[in-house]
This record gives C-alpha cells, sequence and structure tokens, in this order.
C-alpha cells in the first residue's frame, strides 16, 4: 500500500519541556541514548544547520513517492519537525521549493529529509534555515 493514514498524535511536550531539549548540547543526546536514536551521517545541512528540538511529524515514504509527505504538511502541528524517511533514494526528489514554502507558512521548525531534495537555492534562502536532506541531485 503506498500510503497508510493514522491520526496526527497531539504533542505530548509542553513548550517549556521542548525549551529544556533545545538548550542540551546534540552530543549530550546522542550520548545517553547509547549513540543510537542519532541522525545518520549521511544527511547534510541545508542552510545553517543551527541545531533545533521539536516534535517529530515522521513520514515514511516509498521510494520515490512523496505523497505521505503531502499528507504530513495538512497535518503539521506549529513547530514541529517533519522526518521523513525516504530511504536513503537519492533519483528522485521527495521535497521541493513548493512543499518547503507550505511547511513554513504552517510553522515547521524543521525538515529532516532521508532522501533527495531539490530547488536547493530557493529552500536554502526561504528563512526556514533548518534542513537536512541526502543530497545528490542537481544544485538548482
Amino acid at each position: 500500500m503506498p500510503l497508510s493514514l493514522r491520526e496526527t498524535p497531539r504533542p505530548f511536550l509542553n513548550a517549556d519541556e521542548i525549551a529544556d531539549w533545545r538548550r542540551m548540547p546534540t552530543a549530550i543526546i546522542g550520548d545517553e541514548l547509547n549513540r543510537t536514536c542519532i541522525m545518520d551521517a549521511g544527511l547534510k545541512p541545508l542552510g545553517d544547520g543551527a541545531p533545533f528540538a521539536g516534535l517529530a511529524l515522521t513520514v515514511d515514504c516509498m521510494v520515490g513517492d512523496n505523497s505521505a509527505l503531502h499528507y504530513a504538511l495538512t497535518a503539521l502541528i506549529p513547530e514541529q519537525v517533519i522526518v521523513a524517511d525516504g530511504h536513503r533514494h537519492v533519483d528522485t526528489a521527495l521535497w521541493g521549493e513548493i512543499m518547503h514554502t507550505c511547511a513554513k507558512a504552517r510553522g515547521a521548525a524543521g525538515v529532516v529529509i532521508d532522501g533527495a531534495m531539490r530547488d536547493r537555492v530557493q529552500i536554502a534562502g526561504s528563512g526556514l534555515r533548518r534542513i537536512f536532506s541526502r543530497m545528490k541531485l542537481a544544485k538548482a
């Protein structure tokens, strides 16, 4: 099945708790998790790569299919981070300027795409600076 929809969970951390996580060094979090559950080194920042924290809106994409991400944009809660598993596929973009503009307008705190992204120049200049992706596609 290409798309499986589930009800979007409501945040279980309040704003103060998320702010506490923002102040914690990423290396300490990774060490406390026994260096598991941390971002793959193959994901590279687009923009300044500044540290950020937020509740994850996780999306499991079929290779080369971004339909689940389109649905996720309708369920996004402000200050959530879109975290998409594109299964490391880099030959077909899952994310681009139009979806990025929508995520920014809906208040996303950041975007992490384990797959390809297009329109990098436009996205880098969008003001939503917390973006990570596998980048093999053309520079445009």
